[in-house]
């Protein structure tokens, strides 16, 4: 790869890197981090290979410093969501460049990235340079689901803390590239939502699929709830992040109950961006009720995805939910919650 640009080196590691199906669960991203390590060790970085188990494995790579500056994590992760291939016009593990664009399950989410900070620290490697403080570069395992045992880097902050600890990080979504109008915006991500997702359980009365009158069927007690939550529209409100976001866009800070309109006008994408930065979303993602097809449930739970903006309670998020949802024979839980900081 040393004789290719850095742009296309970084498009020729993407694709490698796409044609390895490291769909989460199960992930496999130990061929991911091997091919990494196979990339950047004859470079003369070191990598170690660290896993809770030999087939979902993190590659950590460092350039060392001087020792007389701060150190900086390149923080990125290797397994994908699901890809059906049905629904897709290419392989979603080909790596086609189609139109100036790489297409595969991951490319965005975020293969793409780490194709981008590998390339940074090979060619840094490559040319003799000596940071500072150390570069780390760390390809992870586990993002996409890591629940009660978990993968990748919260499990590195647990068993091997020293191997990523630094004073700086850059991580997922920090750098994203838009054009708008005519101009072209990098962005820096300072703060991030709280992913903090719930389960509504809905009660009916069970009974046999033949006999409906004498049951009380929980999915269909389920459906105008869903319904609801699918027609949730929170109060948008704007965040100080989101004001400078918008007077860097447009010089101005419109009203927030017009703003996504306004862009709409001017850049569908750019307003999908900014609809979410506006309230907390929910997504129902998951139904989940009877396993036979004879028996009506009396009990269906309805997961769903929930992100609430930064600062903002669970306490409060709740009320607004279930001031929309009234009270019909539902029990709410919050999972969990992850994220929600400021930097």
């Amino acid at each position: 790869m040393a004789t290719l640009s850095v742009r296309d080196e970084a498009i020729e590691l993407l694709q490698e890197l796409l044609r390895l199906n490291t769909v989460n669960p199960p992930g496999n991203e130990t061929a991911a981090a091997e091919l990494l390590r196979g990339y950047l060790e004859p470079l003369g970085l070191e990598c170690e290979l660290l896993g809770r188990i030999p087939e979902r494995k993190n590659l950590v790579a460092r350039l060392r410093g001087r020792g007389d500056g701060p150190s900086l994590l390149l923080l990125s992760h290797t397994d994908t969501v699901v890809a059906d291939a049905e629904e897709w016009t290419v392989d979603p593990w080909g790596g086609e460049v189609r139109e100036d664009h790489v297409w595969g399950r991951g490319a965005l989410d975020m293969k793409g990235q780490v194709a981008a900070s590998a390339v940074a620290i090979a060619t840094l490697a490559r040319e003799g340079f000596e940071p500072a403080g150390d570069i780390v570069f760390a390809a992870t395992a586990d993002e996409e689901v890591g629940e009660d045992v978990t993968y990748g880097v919260s499990w590195l902050c647990e068993a091997h803390p020293e191997a990523i600890r630094t004073e700086y990080c850059l991580n997922e979504g920090g750098g994203d590239r838009i054009t708008f109008q005519g101009r072209t915006h990098y962005l820096c991500s300072t703060s991030e939502k709280m992913s903090s997702p719930f389960v509504l359980r809905v009660h009916g009365r069970a009974g046999h699929a033949s006999m409906p009158g004498i049951a009380d069927n929980a999915v269909v007690r389920a459906a105008p709830l869903i319904e609801r939550l699918g027609a949730f529209e929170p109060t948008p409100r704007l965040l100080p992040e989101v004001d400078e976001f918008l007077r860097a866009l447009l010089g101005r800070v419109p009203d927030p109950e017009h703003v996504v309109a306004e862009l709409r006008d001017l850049d569908e994408v750019v307003a999908a961006w900014v609809e979410p930065m506006l309230a907390l979303t929910i997504s129902p993602t998951i139904v989940e009720a009877s396993r036979a097809r004879n028996v009506i449930p009396s009990i269906c739970d309805v997961i769903c995805d929930c992100r609430l903006l930064p600062g903002e309670s669970r306490d409060d998020a709740e009320r607004a939910i279930r001031a929309t949802l009234g009270e019909d024979r539902y029990d709410f839980e919050w999972l969990e919650g992850h994220g929600g900081s400021r930097s």
